[in-house]
């Protein structure tokens, strides 16, 4: 017995072709949601927080200008 019988019989069927719309909507809200943590980031009160891992580039920023 193979290990490939277990998953039965091959298909000729499409994946990415109906996958599609869902990967394109997957894109959309990761992109988003990227941009919005990158806003709130620089924005008071989380640009002086600790946890921030942008936090001491945007203390510089600000000291420099």
């Amino acid at each position: 017995m193979s290990l490939f019988s277990l998953f039965g019989p091959k298909y000729p069927t499409q994946i990415a072709k109906p996958m599609s719309h869902f990967f394109i909507a997957a894109s959309i809200v990761w992109l988003s949601l990227n941009k919005v943590e990158t806003s709130m980031q620089s924005n008071p009160p989380y640009d002086t927080d600790p946890r921030n891992p942008k936090a001491l580039l945007n203390k510089q920023l600000k000291e420099h200008h």
